[in-house]
């Protein structure tokens, strides 16, 4: 069977300090985990000890530790294939198909002329 490259399981062993140890699966391809491995080793960390910084991290700030971002443009978009999506649904129109859509398009245009 051929693997593909999201197919390397990274498995993490923590010690939760109280004499409990645990285990954390992650799905990461090659090359991004040899870069961070490669980073954290710089920064005289491990892999497991970089995931649980940042989890706790998490946990601290309620979230993520850095900004998710959306462009105005985007969430324009979105809000307005959604409104295309109602006024279709309202018409009777959200069930046609792409070649329906132009026919209807087509004729529009000759009668304009």
């Amino acid at each position: 069977m051929h693997k593909s490259r999201m197919d390397n399981v990274m498995t993490l062993f923590y010690n939760n300090g109280r004499g409990k140890r645990g285990m954390l699966q992650v799905r990461i391809d090659d090359e991004t985990k040899n870069k961070a491995n490669a980073l954290f080793n710089e920064l005289g960390i491990d892999l497991s000890t970089a995931v649980r910084i940042f989890i706790k991290k998490c946990l601290a700030v309620g979230g993520l530790p850095f900004e998710m971002n959306v462009s105005k443009t985007t969430i324009n978009a979105i809000v307005a294939a959604d409104e295309m999506r109602k006024i279709s649904k309202e018409n009777g129109n959200d069930k046609m198909t792409l070649d329906e859509i132009n026919e209807i398009i087509s004729e529009t245009r000759k009668n304009r002329k």
